[in-house]
Parts: C-alpha cells; sequence; structure tokens
C-alpha cells in the first residue's frame, strides 16, 4: 500500500486563522471520519497528528486534545470556544475547506 499524508492548512497571515483560537476550534471541529469516508474515500485511515501511527517519525503525543471525548464533545467544544463574541467578529459566515483531486485540480 502507499503510504502518503494528507492535510488541512490555515494561511495564519490572514484573518480569521491568524487567531490561534479559531485554528484549534476548527481542528477540533472537523469530523475526520467523515472526511476520510465520504471525501477521500480511497480507504484512508484517520490520523489526529502530522506523521500517522505507524510511518517512520511517529511520535504520538502525552494528551492529544483530538484523541479525547467522542466528536460531539469536540464539536461542543469548538462551538464553546467560537462563542466568544470577539472571535465570532473575525468569522467569515463560511468557512470552504479544498480537497485536491490529485491531478493538481481542487
Amino acid at each position: 500500500p502507499l503510504q502518503s499524508v494528507r492535510y488541512l492548512r490555515y494561511n495564519v497571515a490572514r484573518p480569521p486563522f491568524d487567531d490561534l483560537r479559531v485554528r484549534r476550534a476548527l481542528s477540533l471541529a472537523i469530523d475526520r471520519d467523515v472526511l476520510v469516508r465520504r471525501v477521500l474515500g480511497g480507504g484512508e485511515r484517520v490520523s489526529l497528528r502530522v506523521v500517522p501511527d505507524g510511518l517512520p517519525g511517529d511520535l504520538a503525543p502525552a494528551d492529544n486534545p483530538l484523541a479525547a471525548g467522542t466528536q460531539a464533545s469536540r464539536t461542543a467544544a469548538a462551538r464553546a470556544a467560537l462563542a466568544d463574541p470577539a472571535v465570532r467578529a473575525r468569522l467569515p459566515p463560511l468557512i470552504r475547506l479544498r480537497v485536491p483531486s490529485g491531478n493538481g485540480e481542487e
């Protein structure tokens, strides 16, 4: 099997991703199981860190908030983090995630 890593990246120099609270909340809110199954759909495995388990260089963190609780509890934590009016005011009405198709197109 092919070993590769796909990841989301944010432009941290531009709002709203220049705010660590927004980046953390989005990371908690993304349902990786759904993303892997329904969007990628090629038999990929979910990973909760940059280097997936089993690949060279894998160092599991002692405390990974992405592995704690259920997706519902992580989504609730993300909503709570974004409830701060100062954070909310910086958010656009929609954040669109784009996944490359593999041929250079999105």
